[in-house]
């Protein structure tokens, strides 16, 4: 049984919603090397997420999620664990999933604390640190544009 929207803590914007349900994903990695994913909702004007769900596996997850009644999906999360460079980066499937779903894609990433933002369809570059300006310009190691990261205090 799903959740109403009045019952829940909502935020006023999809990337307050995002920031706190990608820090709380990665809070998980503390004690499992999994990915995790949920989905950023929309109720009237506010934001709110769901609990971070994995499906056991450090290279993919696929879980099923169920939005509150009354809400329709603005976003979707997850995180990328492992030390490899590649983590960094949002994966083909990562990129396809958003765009099929035409919603902004979260990536919490566990080895740095980066939290990067890909929104289908743009190819603007960028690296964001909360409180400061963009610097345009990074690219991904496949050469295709970088997506808005946050750095955030965990």
């Amino acid at each position: 049984m799903s959740s109403t929207c009045a019952a829940l803590a909502l935020f006023a914007s999809v990337d307050g919603a995002a920031l706190t349900a990608v820090k709380e994903a990665l809070a998980h990695h503390r004690s499992a090397e999994q990915e995790y994913a949920g989905a950023i909702f929309r109720c009237d004007d506010q934001y709110g997420y769901t609990t971070p769900r994995t499906s056991g596996r450090h290279d993919r997850v696929r879980v099923q999620i169920t939005l509150p009644k009354g809400s329709k999906l603005a976003a979707i999360y997850h995180t990328h664990p492992g030390a490899a460079h590649e983590a960094r980066f949002f994966s083909e499937g990562d990129t396809e999933s958003a765009a099929q779903l035409r919603v902004p894609s979260y990536l919490g990433v566990v080895r740095t604390g980066d939290i990067r933002l890909l929104v289908p369809g743009t190819f603007r570059p960028g690296f964001v640190t909360l409180g400061q300006t963009i610097h345009l310009g990074e690219d991904t190691p496949q050469g295709g544009p970088a997506r808005m990261t946050w750095k955030v205090d965990r």
